[in-house]
Parts: structure tokens; sequence; C-alpha cells
């Protein structure tokens, strides 16, 4: 027969276990890297409702907005973009927003709150899964900023495409409204 005492000790180790694990699966937790984790949506086609839904979201497009803590960075993801900010990279802890209105455009707003933290002490990393764009244009995509200044996009410096995986990818030292082109032209 097992004491009381040694029943209490093993039932506080197993609500202690499940309380960790539970954690752990919570969309705030941290990876082993510090990042904040992400939301992922359940494999295969929906159907039904669900379908409805999904063709609604994808209509309206993705948004996604994140505590940032300098210290440890992260990757906010929306739509075809993710934003990944190393440690350190961030002056102080901020309120990153990606949001890509139409999921049929390469066309993405990225934000930083408050906005004087949106000057970078590193490079942030900006990729783009452009695995929607023709692969003829993939090989000569890169990413570009709208600069309301001169009312134009402008080229990021450092853009480049990997073919293998689609991805186009830019560092950034700012947030702003970036796109995906080739030859000038947004577009997938």
């Amino acid at each position: 027969m097992i004491s009381q005492s040694i029943r209490g000790a093993l039932s506080l180790a197993l609500a202690a276990g499940l309380f960790v694990a539970g954690c752990s699966a919570l969309p705030s937790s941290r990876s082993a890297s510090g990042a904040e984790s992400r939301a992922t949506a359940a494999p295969g086609p929906p159907s039904g409702r669900a379908a409805t839904a999904t063709a609604a979201a994808q209509e309206a497009g993705a948004s996604r907005t994140v505590y940032v803590r300098a210290i440890y960075g992260g990757t906010v993801s929306a739509g075809n973009f993710s934003v990944v900010i190393p440690p350190g990279a961030l002056k102080a802890d901020g309120i990153v927003t990606v949001r890509q209105g139409d999921l049929s455009q390469p066309v993405v707003d990225v934000s930083i709150t408050p906005e004087d933290r949106n000057d970078f002490l590193k490079p942030v990393q900006l990729v783009a899964d452009a695995a929607p764009m023709d692969r003829a244009l993939l090989a000569n995509a890169s990413l570009s900023w709208w600069d309301p200044d001169s009312s134009k996009w402008t080229p990021c410096p450092g853009s480049h495409v990997n073919v293998a995986d689609a991805t186009v990818q830019a560092p950034l030292r700012h947030f702003s409204r970036y796109r995906v082109e080739s030859a000038g032209r947004s577009g997938w």
C-alpha cells in the first residue's frame, strides 16, 4: 500500500509535468532559440464551412502582431512573408506587425511600435515565400520598398533569390511597405 506522502509527491510531480507540457504548446511559448513561436494551420485542405472561412481569409489577407523582446529577437510571419529579427537588432522591445493585405499580391506592410524603434542596430531579414511566382520570373526576382518621399518603389540593397526553396530575401534597416518584383513589375 502506498503511503499518503508518496501519493501526494507523485500527484505533485504529475501536476507539474502536465503544467510544463501544456505551457510548451501555447502559442506564446518560446522555442529553444528564444524566438516567438508561430501558429500553423492544420494539414490538408479545409472543407465545408472551414473552406468558406479560408477563402474569405485569403481575400482579406493575413496579419500578425507580436511583442518582440530586443534581447531575444524573433520571427513574425503573415501570409507569404516573414521578418526574422536577430537578437540585439532592435534598440528596445517593440510590437512588430506583418500584414499582407491581399494574399494574391506580393506586397507586405511591416511596422514596429513605438515608431522610434524603426531603425535597427543590425539588419533584420525579410523573407518572401515566392512559391506562387512563375519560375521564369523567380530567377530575376528581388524585393523593393515603397519610398513615400519619391513616390516610387526602390530596390532593397542585398536582395537575393534562393531558387531551390523559392524565396526572395533582403536585409532591412527599417520597416516599410515591401514587394516582390521581377523586371520592375510586381506580381506572382
